[in-house]
């Protein structure tokens, strides 16, 4: 991709995007921990009175959160130890492979150069 290319991804920007999902998925779980967990343990009686089993109710959301809190952290793992780490590799063998192309190129243009200005 070109340097003025602006649909580029940079690694920063997957940088953000990790650490951006890592946030959320702290605040989904502290929101979770803190809030939701006593909004249901106090609307237990209201539950019952209404004939629902709350302990099947309490295991709804906790299988319901845990699951949203484990994928979100397998996503951020995955960004972070294999995209984020496979793009940096692969973006350095690149440039490496750009800038020894590049060299070769101008080596051959310098000799070409130098045997025309020497047949002069």
């Amino acid at each position: 991709m070109a340097a003025n290319d602006t649909s580029a991804i940079s690694l920063d920007q997957l940088k953000t995007v990790a650490n951006s999902l890592e946030e959320q998925r702290q605040a989904i779980y502290n929101t979770y921990n803190q809030k939701v967990k006593k909004v249901l343990t106090s609307s237990q009686q209201c539950f019952q009175v209404a004939g629902l089993d709350f302990s099947q109710i309490e295991s709804s959301f906790n299988t319901t959160f845990n699951t949203v809190n484990t994928n979100l952290q397998g996503l951020v793992l995955l960004l972070n130890n294999d995209v984020i780490r496979n793009y940096s590799e692969v973006s350095e063998a690149l440039k490496k492979l750009f800038n020894t192309d590049l060299a070769k190129q101008l080596e051959s243009l310098l000799s070409i150069a130098s045997s025309s200005s020497s047949k002069k």
